[in-house]
């Protein structure tokens, strides 16, 4: 399924506020983790979110590119990220379910 964003901004924004606040919920989590751990964001699937905090001019730490001073050992990042990866999943799941509905009732 691919997300719609509109050309115009208070379209998109009409439909994005709709989300389930359980979304909301999972994001605003994935962004406070993010915050205390930016190495979180030297995931290379990553690049794309930082890449967007850069386009509002965002200075992001140096372990936000290459994780360097994270100092967990390598089987706690890597349950970190199957645990980040999972929450994503989910929410990325429930979002899809949500639009769905949406679809359904809007095509009634």
């Amino acid at each position: 399924m691919v997300l719609h964003i509109d050309s115009n901004p208070r379209e998109t924004l009409r439909r994005w506020s709709a989300m389930d606040a359980a979304i909301l919920n999972h994001l605003k989590q994935f962004v406070e983790q993010c915050k205390s751990e930016p190495s979180i964001l030297a995931d290379p699937s990553l690049s794309f979110f930082r890449d967007y905090l850069e386009s509002f001019g965002f200075k992001l730490p140096p372990s936000a590119y290459d994780g360097s001073s994270h100092t967990k050992s390598g089987l706690e990042l890597a349950l970190q990220k199957l645990m980040l990866w999972t929450r994503l999943m989910r929410t990325w799941r429930t979002l899809r379910r949500s639009i769905d509905h949406k679809k359904l009732l809007l095509k009634r």
